[in-house]
């Protein structure tokens, strides 16, 4: 959680991470057309703070590379590292000059299949990036997008940033990915959250329809099917996860039953939506 807020109500954390992710865009602008903005910051930019109840903040700032658009000039790990940022001993996240983190990732699907975490591009330095799943769909759904600067300078900049549907794609592998895992304390119900916040204020059956669009792409298949089965099989148990991880999240803004409610009839939307573009595919 934010540790408060600042004078335009904004989390001071998230006011940082907004001010980093502008600085990186100015320094990678050569390379843009192959970089995607996902995570947190690319759902508050779907789904803004003023038309939602949950809190919004975020810390870090979420890339996703292209390689097929990705050139080989400039090297984008070199321009960082030029420019102060510090390498994390993970591949792909580098720090800014003022400790904000900037995570840069190359959807799994998207390379060669390998066991290893660092994503090899042509033409970039070594542990650039990292692979990872689930960002796949962000790669065909996304589109420019204007961000702006939560401070006085009015700084804005322009970017693809991921679309609703591709979002909540990254969200379910990312929860299935946690809870499926030996590390359960790593799952946090920020990212619930997040879906139902994109399906609340993204409107749960366009999203329905558009990944239906998606599942037609045969990179896109397999991820889209699984994650609208994940939601339909996770809904429809009365134990519902994704229930009680956004119940946990929205805990005094909303009182759980409004939470399940919402969350089970709109990802019941999203569903029959899919079913119902499917069929017609």
């Amino acid at each position: 959680m934010p540790s408060g807020e600042s004078a335009n109500g904004i989390a001071p954390e998230f006011v940082a991470a907004r001010r980093a992710l502008l600085d990186v865009i100015d320094l990678l602008r050569d390379q843009l057309p192959g970089i995607v903005l996902v995570g947190a910051q690319a759902v508050y930019a779907r789904a803004p703070q003023n038309q939602s109840r949950q809190v919004t903040y975020t810390t870090d700032s979420d890339l996703a590379l292209d390689p097929d658009l990705l050139t080989d000039v400039p090297n984008i790990g070199a321009l960082l590292l030029a420019a102060g940022y510090q390498r994390h001993s993970s591949p792909g996240r580098f720090f800014s000059p003022d400790g904000i983190p900037i995570d840069l990732m190359v959807p799994d699907g998207a390379l060669p299949r390998s066991s290893r975490r660092t994503a090899v591009l042509a033409g970039q330095s070594p542990s650039t990036a990292r692979r990872t799943a689930g960002l796949e769909a962000a790669l065909f759904d996304n589109s420019l997008m204007m961000i702006r600067s939560f401070e006085s300078d009015e700084r804005q900049e322009e970017i693809r940033v991921a679309g609703p549907a591709s979002l909540v794609v990254a969200k379910i592998v990312k929860i299935r990915e946690r809870l499926g895992s030996a590390r359960v304390d790593r799952v946090i119900s920020k990212d619930a959250g997040d879906v139902l916040r994109l399906l609340r204020l993204c409107d749960a059956t366009t999203i329905g329809t558009r990944m239906a669009e998606l599942v037609r792409l045969p990179t896109l298949t397999d991820i889209v099917t699984a994650t609208v089965a994940a939601i339909h099989d996770d809904l429809s148990d009365p134990r519902s996860r994704l229930v009680a991880l956004a119940t946990e999240e929205f805990e005094g803004f909303e009182p759980p039953s409004q939470v399940e409610t919402a969350f089970r009839v709109l990802g019941g939307r999203l569903h029959d939506a899919y079913t119902d573009k499917a069929q017609m595919n």
